[in-house]
């Protein structure tokens, strides 16, 4: 068997010299950074129409630019992307990494290919505009910016769109002058704070920032600092705006709005726990008598007025804990490079987190009263019923380290 395996060892060595001779080492593909959706969608007509207001001749001729824009787009795309793809074929097979910088520049290329493409479209579509239209054209591009980079966010609450929060929550908020310019105030605003955040992160004094870590530590502290600042930015207008809104509005409708934007801004971070689906669950139970309801009503009364309180701590100490230790966990990464370490175990992580945990411990505390109360009301075939704590892994959700 030894002798079998030195043989095939051999054979691995002729047949890749390069492997036997310097190791081995990844690249990313660059074909797949070639998106096969073009740079202005369907969605984005949508958005377009919804602020322009489109008549129907406008609106059909629009879409027919619009399907000649995509077939040529998806034209092109194709023939770049099996270019790319060859490259990166004879790369693999002749072990050489000349082919693969080629491919890469082609998207480089592609890309500002792209950038043109839709420049192009957009000129187009404003031939098909009259004067007012064309005038409310920047709304447009603004709201179209919001759509593309909100999600960019990394600290809770940093990706919530309030402007789209709002629509699928408040009924009949474009119809109240206040809501309306409340909003538009923020529409402005948080384009020019996600933009400036784009810039910074796009800039060529970020970049290099892995190795910045090692060369020039004191300085990737700096642009983390600058990220963060930009980041607390982003979130800054959305809970400002939120508690604006939410003084405009009736009680109602202001915690649902609230209730909404803590869950969206925790809900990766921290899920909902098998205890509070538990208690969901016993609430619905299809076989509860009346009684047996109402009694459930009443038991989680408390449960049910502190879930707002609940979230927003969780979201507040979430999203302060997240900016207070980033950069901690970049000092762990800046001497994990002096040594020489490729992997790191962040003990920032490990140490005491006051505000999180005493959120987590008071929607623990919160939960336990809630299932105490509601259990002897149920039956034990009820409670067989009910979802069981049968996982395989426990999983811990952590503040993962991203750079800036």
């Amino acid at each position: 068997m030894r002798f079998l395996l030195l043989i095939a060892l051999a054979i691995v060595t002729i047949s890749c010299p390069a492997l036997a001779q310097y190791g081995s080492s990844g690249y990313g593909n660059p074909a797949l950074r070639i998106s096969e959706s073009p740079p202005f969608t369907h969605a984005d007509l949508r958005i377009m129409d919804s602020i322009l207001g489109l008549t129907p001749a406008q609106r059909e001729l629009t879409d027919a630019l619009h399907s000649e824009f995509f077939d040529r787009y998806r034209d092109e795309a194709t023939a770049v992307r099996l270019e790319v793809e060859a490259l990166v074929e004879e790369a693999a097979i002749t072990q050489k990494q000349d082919p693969l910088h080629e491919g890469t520049n082609k998207v480089t290329l592609w890309n500002k290919r792209v950038e043109e493409m839709r420049a192009q479209f957009v000129d187009d579509l404003r031939l098909l505009m009259d004067k007012n239209q064309i005038q409310l054209w920047h709304k447009v591009e603004r709201e179209l910016r919001r759509k593309d980079q909100i999600g960019g966010g990394r600290i809770a609450g940093e990706s919530i769109d309030l402007i789209r929060l709002v629509d699928a929550h408040i009924d009949g908020w474009a119809d109240d002058p206040e809501l309306v310019a409340e909003l538009e105030r923020y529409a402005d605003h948080i384009d020019r704070a996600i933009v400036a955040r784009k810039r910074f992160l796009d800039s060529e004094e970020t970049d290099g920032f892995y190795a910045m870590q090692q060369d020039d530590p004191e300085r990737a502290l700096a642009l983390l600092k600058e990220s963060l600042d930009l980041r607390k930015r982003v979130l800054e207008l959305n809970t400002q705006t939120l508690d604006r809104l939410r003084a405009h509005l009736s009680a109602e409708t202001h915690d649902d709005l609230a209730d909404a934007f803590y869950e969206q801004s925790i809900e990766r971070a921290i899920p909902a726990s098998p205890l509070a689906q538990r208690i969901d669950a016993a609430r619905a139970l299809p076989n509860l008598t009346s009684d047996q309801r109402a009694r459930i009503a009443e038991v989680l009364t408390r449960y049910d007025e502190t879930s707002l309180d609940t979230k927003r701590g969780l979201f507040e100490a979430l999203s302060q804990t997240q900016m207070d230790i980033l950069p901690a966990m970049l000092h762990e990464e800046i001497e994990r490079r002096a040594a020489g370490e490729e992997h790191v175990t962040h003990e920032s992580l490990k140490q005491p987190q006051p505000l999180l945990d005493e959120a987590m411990a008071a929607r623990l505390e919160r939960e336990r009263a809630a299932w105490n109360a509601v259990k002897p009301i149920l039956s034990r075939d009820q409670l067989a019923e009910l979802p069981k704590l049968d996982m395989e892994t426990v999983w811990f959700p952590q503040i993962n380290w991203f750079g800036l």
